[in-house]
């Protein structure tokens, strides 16, 4: 255990026992071919509108990862995007709507999806590396829906509930802290003017991540790094 500036506990045992348990996993390629496989068969509705590259199963092992290569660049490149006469935000509402069907339709979700694992070839997306997977059940969607409804209606016991709910707590878990934490968090988003103002991981006002004050690790399926 150890403290933030403001007096927060943070679980460093249990932080440190879920990332090497995700960085474990994501070394081993042949989870991330088994996930990339998942993915293509039952994420990708439309591959016309969004896709992912195939395995190539003879040529991968535990240490080797082989796959279709994508002849493109990064979707964060937008002039380049433009320049090659593609519609960003048709891309980007390309990404959006799969994400929405991974997470919703699926129950099975790319974990890691920043603008480097998403490239862009001849205007279609393409979704790489599947070192990270989340999996979402019935139970999870509840609680997301919950703490989303208790955000908009700025109810920071609600959004403390269901942060809970979907994470692991023990009797050193700081309640208070979280929900100071939240208040905060709520209170900046509720002031942003545009998403550039919005920073999407919770953070206290001293940058350390909200959950980890708290004392709550999530399980593996919502573990990012």
């Amino acid at each position: 255990m150890s403290d933030d500036e403001d007096g927060g506990m943070i679980d460093l045992v249990s932080v440190i026992e879920e990332l090497e348990k995700v960085t474990d996993e994501e070394l081993d390629f042949c989870i991330e071919a088994e996930n990339t496989k998942f993915f293509k068969e039952n994420c990708i509705e439309d591959e016309e509108k969004i896709t992912c590259p195939a395995v190539i199963d003879e040529l991968t092992t535990e240490r080797i990862f082989t796959m279709t290569y994508v002849d493109g660049y990064t979707v964060s490149h937008k002039d380049k995007i433009i320049e090659d006469g593609y519609d960003p935000e048709e891309i980007g509402r390309a990404v959006l709507e799969n994400y929405v069907h991974q997470v919703f339709d699926v129950g099975t979700f790319h974990a890691d999806p920043h603008q480097g694992n998403i490239m862009v070839s001849e205007g279609k997306p393409y979704w790489i590396d599947f070192g990270m997977i989340g999996r979402i059940t019935d139970q999870d969607i509840d609680n997301i829906q919950k703490i989303v409804l208790s955000f908009f209606s700025e109810d920071t016991e609600g959004v403390v509930d269901g942060i809970f709910a979907m994470g692991t707590s023990s009797a050193r878990t700081n309640r208070d802290k979280v929900i100071e934490d939240a208040d905060v968090f709520i209170s900046k988003i509720s002031g942003a003017k545009s998403l550039s103002d919005i920073d999407i991981q919770p953070k206290t006002p001293n940058g350390m991540p909200l959950i980890a004050v708290g004392g709550i690790v999530f399980a593996e399926p919502f573990f990012s790094l």
